[in-house]
């Protein structure tokens, strides 16, 4: 991540909330804004409770089990935009 002016980061997360989560909670069936903090995006661990994987599988299989290869696609494109896939 770059080393941005603590505004301008939030604006960007702002950005990409208002661009995500419309087809976030279309893939999900629950709000974006439930796992989004306005400074680091969407809260890795708050999304991880929610899909619960079981002990020994993944988040990534678990949402593609329970939501369809689409959404773990969704979310790979997201988290590869900001980095972090």
């Amino acid at each position: 991540m770059e080393n941005l002016p603590l505004a301008e980061h939030c604006f960007r997360v702002k950005k990409q909330y208002d661009l995500y989560h419309t087809d976030f909670e279309k893939f999900f069936g629950v709000p974006l804004k439930k796992f989004w903090d306005k400074v680091i995006g969407l809260d890795p661990i708050k999304f991880d409770e929610f899909i619960n994987p079981p002990e020994g599988v993944s988040t990534n299989e678990q949402i593609e089990k329970n939501y369809g290869v689409e959404a773990k696609n969704f979310l790979d494109k997201y988290l590869t935009e900001i980095g972090i896939n």
